[in-house]
């Protein structure tokens, strides 16, 4: 449900099309071949939602919106944001432990999708303490949040230069499945580090895919010619380099897909 919210008034706020927001919030990989990313439909409305029997002067809200008075809240935030974080249920109690941390700049969608999220004030200050708070966006930090990606992660993947290169999808991924540090930077040191999608570059992490394989397809024009997923089968079924130029001299590769390359591999073999 925060997603939704903090998703919503994200479009708003911006005045953007849904694909411009997916695009901005979660990279635009450029998967090699035949990857196929499933973007999951977002339904939103073009600003946050408010149920249209909601009324301003209800008794709850007008309590609400007294206590937020009370507690100097009004001096930080609008009626309007008040009113969409009663909406959303977000506390007195939240907000005032924002306001005494520092975190009055804040906007009411950020301060609805860290509630949601249940985000911490102390995994904020950890954030704000390395400067990751003005790095980040905060579907982002929420993301991280949710997925424990630990700080000590995040600062290695800044030190090695990959925070401007990754999108935050990909860096819960790799850090979900294992993905190093040294295997980037050795993917770097070979010019491929950009190359790949983030899902190849786990695929082949986990695939066992050496580096020095793929920079051999490269330097034959191969990683342009298949999916990630072939590239790994043909690593595990041994298919080797030569094999692949031979097919190609013989001009039988652009006929033949990748379970038949495998297939005559073995038949070869």
């Amino acid at each position: 449900m925060f997603f939704l919210v903090f998703a919503a008034a994200f479009l708003w706020i911006n005045d953007w099309s849904i694909s411009q927001t997916w695009s901005s919030v979660f990279g635009n990989e450029d998967p090699i071949a035949e990857v196929a990313t499933e973007v999951p439909s977002l339904n939103a409305p073009e600003a946050p939602p408010l149920p249209p029997e909601f009324a301003e002067n209800s008794s709850d809200y007008v309590e609400f919106l007294s206590t937020a008075n009370e507690a100097g809240l009004g001096n930080y935030f609008s009626n309007t944001a008040l009113q969409a974080m009663y909406q959303a249920d977000v506390p007195i109690e939240y907000l005032d432990d924002l306001i005494n941390a520092g975190y009055q700049d804040f906007s009411y969608p950020e301060v609805i999708g860290y509630y949601s999220g249940g985000v911490t004030i102390d995994y904020l200050d950890q954030l704000r303490d390395t400067e990751f708070l003005r790095e980040f966006s905060y579907p982002a930090i929420i993301s991280f949040y949710n997925s424990d990606v630990p700080m000590e992660y995040l600062s290695g993947l800044r030190q090695a230069g990959f925070i401007q290169t990754y999108s935050y999808p990909a860096i819960v991924s790799f850090y979900n499945s294992g993905v190093t540090n040294e295997y980037l930077n050795n993917l770097r040191q070979f010019g491929l580090a950009e190359s790949f999608s983030y899902p190849a570059i786990v695929s082949f992490y986990n695939s066992g895919v050496s580096i020095e394989y793929l920079d051999q397809l490269n330097g034959y024009g191969y990683l342009s010619d298949f999916s990630y997923s072939a590239i790994v089968a043909f690593y595990n079924s041994g298919v080797t380099v030569e094999f692949l130029n031979q097919l190609n001299s013989n001009n039988l590769l652009e006929e033949m897909s990748y379970p038949d390359i495998i297939s005559t591999f073995n038949a070869d073999n």
